[in-house]
């Protein structure tokens, strides 16, 4: 609940089952994320040749390799940035990887991906490949994000971004050494509802706002299995990085 002086802006409705949420979730993303992350690296690097050419160039196709190619990618932001023939071709993924080299061959083969790895230098080292999509657990964001630096690409991450603030500042750090682009996959700020919300606070419609109660509305079940989320060698700072990180990104972006 987000109030101003009193009255209610918005309130989240909730969700249903895995799967419908996994289609919802598929289409809302890709229509959210696919034109503002397409055109923000469009514009860094028409930006960096202009500094260095005193002339624009347009980057005329990004072509992502995936590093994790696990579920995120089927619903959130893989289908965000394949080309999925609706007459548009200025995204596609050319190449793809993950340590189990017949799931990353079966993400390949189903997703009309041309090349498939499993590893992660090898996919690196892919001429094609220009921007990289990092999908992989957060323990791997920060050693691979420093790679995919090295090897000259633009990255995309998956939150949580890292670990804790000192990976987070090693990542930001070394990109902008590179004179690189680097975001991190917050699609919420796409959503409608959240759009409007923000159009009301900046339109000072409601007032000024005066508070933010969050609440959790997905009971945490302990006899359930959460895999890495659960533990902080791997998730870092666990659910509360995992979930909440979108909160706190969506306070950055309202307020």
């Amino acid at each position: 609940l987000l109030m101003t002086n009193g009255s209610l802006i918005f309130c989240p409705g909730p969700r249903s089952d895995r799967k419908v949420r996994g289609g919802w979730l598929a289409i809302v993303a890709s229509l959210s994320l696919r034109l503002p992350l397409v055109s923000s690296i469009e514009r860094f690097y028409e930006r960096r040749h202009r500094r260095a050419n005193d002339v624009g160039m347009k980057l005329e196709q990004i072509r992502w390799g995936i590093l994790g190619c696990g579920d995120v990618t089927e619903v959130k932001s893989g289908p965000a940035v394949m080309n999925r023939g609706d007459g548009g071709d200025d995204s596609r993924v050319v190449a793809c990887m993950r340590r189990d080299g017949a799931k990353a061959e079966d993400y390949a083969k189903r997703h009309g991906v041309d090349r498939w790895y499993d590893d992660a230098d090898a996919l690196l080292a892919d001429k094609e490949v220009n921007a990289v999509y990092i999908a992989t657990p957060p323990n791997g964001h920060r050693a691979l994000a420093l790679k995919v630096a090295a090897a000259g690409k633009a990255c995309y991450v998956e939150k949580p971004f890292g670990r804790n603030a000192a990976e987070a500042r090693e990542m930001v750090d070394a990109f902008a050494a590179a004179d690189l682009p680097l975001l991190v996959a917050y699609y919420r700020r796409r959503l409608p509802r959240f759009v409007e919300a923000k159009r009301l606070i900046d339109a000072d419609e409601l007032g000024s706002v005066t508070s933010v109660d969050y609440e959790m509305t997905r009971l945490f079940q302990p006899d359930r299995d959460h895999g890495w989320r659960a533990d902080p060698t791997i998730a870092g700072g666990v659910l509360f990085h995992d979930l909440g990180s979108h909160l706190l990104d969506l306070l950055d972006f309202l307020l």
